[in-house]
Order: structure tokens, then sequence, then C-alpha cells
């Protein structure tokens, strides 16, 4: 896949890259390494940085990570496997693509750098699913269906 754009890849959580063939990749893009970041500031700090994250899991069932990056204002690509779906609406709150394709990875972050209204969408809705998840408010419509319920009964 061919893209006009250089893009810089951050890499969270491991601290170096082991095998020989990622190290000569590694030369020929802009990766920085970060390795593990157990402090919950500096990681969204650090999270907040980025446009987009890319989460190429084959047998993902629900990453925080998706979560996290939403709720820090960044767009989530994943692939489109295990409970991805519970999290993500495909161009409504982040962007999918089938397992092991690579073509269409790159295409899908194409995409949003090359519309940015997609990317705000994204983005925004993104936020807005994630203040859904608020406690306060979930409690707030459990209680008022748990009052419907008794109310319609009564």
């Amino acid at each position: 896949y061919e893209t006009d754009h250089d893009y810089t890849l951050n890499i969270i959580g491991i601290d170096e890259l082991k095998k020989q063939h990622h190290k000569r990749l590694a030369h020929q893009l802009d990766i920085k390494i970060h390795g593990k970041i157990l402090e919950r500031q500096p990681f969204y700090e650090k999270l907040a940085r980025n446009d987009v994250v890319v989460l190429p899991a084959i047998a993902e069932r629900q990453s925080r990570v998706i979560i996290e990056a939403m709720s820090v204002g960044v767009v989530p690509i994943c692939t489109d496997t295990g409970g991805v779906y519970t999290v993500i609406q495909n161009y409504y709150n982040g962007l999918l693509f089938p397992e092991n394709d690579v073509e269409k990875l790159a295409s899908q972050i194409d995409k949003v750098t090359d519309n940015p209204d997609l990317y705000k969408d994204l983005q925004a809705n993104g936020l807005d699913y994630v203040e859904s998840l608020d406690y306060d408010k979930y409690i707030t419509k459990t209680s008022k269906i748990i009052r419907n319920y008794w109310n319609y009964r009564g």
C-alpha cells in the first residue's frame, strides 16, 4: 500500500523491538517506542498526543485501550474481531478493518488523515460514547427503568 503521508508510529507497552525483521522496518519508518507507562496521568498524556490508535488484535474481547483512546479524543482503528463490535460502530466512533488486512488498515488511516470532517465526527462521537458510560448517568437511567417498571405494574 502506497501513501503520500509521513506517519509516526508511537508504540506504548514494549521496551524494544526484538525481531530482526521489525528492527529493519523501524529504520525505514518513523517509529518511537515508549515502553510501559504504568502511571495513569503520563499514559493519558502520551496517548492524547496521537491522532489515532490502532488495535490490530486477532481475538480482542473488548479492549480498554479503545475506550481510553476515545476518552482523550483519539480515534480508534481496530480489527473487526471479537468484542470490538460492542464498542466501535464503524464510521461512527471509530473505523474497522478485517483481521490481517494491512492494506485496509493503511487505507483507514489515510481516510481519517485525508478527511478532517470525518476525523472530527469520529472524535466527537467517541467522546460522546465515553461520556455515555458515566456511572452516574447509568445509575440514573437504570433507576428510571426500575421506577417505570413499578409505576406501570402498580
